[in-house]
């Protein structure tokens, strides 16, 4: 989905970064793609009823969806609950299994009760 028509010369853009931006651009959108796809699965669940809890559908996944974005820590990450919350609903929302969260939650902000802060962010997103 990289474009490299660009003219060689093109007055203001540097082809390289015109190459560099549009590659970002195509890696956003496949993460979009690969969210929209889990969203629709799940809301087919939702509507079929056959789901179950989402702490159960979510136990059920092996990880995030390809092409999924992992997020990444912030610099400092011990002990801030907000962060690992925000973590934790980026990563259930793009797939992850519950337990990785748990893991994550738990290895990166040392958080006591990592399983009770991720079951709190599922039932917030549903």
């Amino acid at each position: 989905m990289v474009r490299t028509d660009f003219p060689e010369a093109s007055p203001g853009f540097e082809r390289s970064s015109v190459e560099a931006h549009l590659e970002a651009v195509a890696a956003q959108l496949v993460a979009l793609e690969a969210r929209a796809r889990a969203l629709e699965v799940e809301l087919e669940a939702v509507r079929s009823g056959s789901g179950g809890e989402p702490a159960d559908r979510l136990e059920q996944e092996s990880g995030p969806p390809e092409g999924a974005r992992v997020p990444d820590p912030p610099q400092t990450t011990t002990g801030d609950p907000v962060a690992a919350r925000l973590v934790a609903t980026e990563m259930l929302l793009d797939g992850a299994a519950r337990e990785a969260v748990i893991a994550r939650v738990e290895s990166e902000y040392g958080i006591p009760d990592a399983a009770a802060l991720v079951d709190e962010v599922i039932a917030r997103t549903g």
